[in-house]
């Protein structure tokens, strides 16, 4: 929570590092004003949506903070947001970062991705087989993520993610 006074910057905000994440994070909040500066033909919302989505494609990858190679919180979501944004601008430097972050989720071992399963599964009923073949928290999220950008599309799953 901010102050008003913070909010029209008159009291400075210290920041602190957070995850750069597609769900509930910068790069999906980023991602949605986006698109609503689109709706609304807000040209100054839309400058402004870029330069910032510019700053953190260039911020190094360990800078995300991101630990999973998942849709949800991971490196394939961010990558889908990055490829939309792509899309959308055709600017080069969002799809450079997109498929960096695709590398990155594709070298995750299937033992490594396992343990991730199984972490997350302490509270769940849910078996680690169906999390792994889940959209959000398995494979499937990952593998439909890599095809789209490869055939420069947006998936389905991205368009019920309002992330297009």
């Amino acid at each position: 929570m901010i102050t008003v006074e913070q909010r029209v910057g008159l009291k400075k905000i210290n920041k602190c590092a957070v995850q750069m994440s597609w769900c509930y994070s910068s790069v999906g909040i980023l991602r949605a004003l986006f698109m609503a500066s689109d709706f609304t033909d807000n040209i100054e919302l839309k400058q402004f949506v870029i330069k910032e989505f510019k700053k953190i494609v260039k911020m190094d990858m360990d800078d995300y903070l991101l630990s999973q190679p998942i849709i949800c919180h991971g490196y394939a979501g961010t990558a889908a947001v990055f490829h939309s944004m792509y899309l959308s601008t055709n600017d080069i430097e969002f799809l450079s970062k997109a498929i960096e972050m695709l590398k990155i989720s594709v070298q995750f071992t299937p033992s490594e991705f396992l343990d991730y399963i199984n972490s997350i599964n302490q509270n769940v009923e849910l078996s680690g087989k169906a999390q792994l073949h889940e959209y959000l928290e398995g494979y499937s999220g990952i593998l439909q993520t890599l095809l789209s950008v490869v055939m420069e599309v947006s998936s389905e799953n991205e368009k019920r993610l309002l992330i297009i």
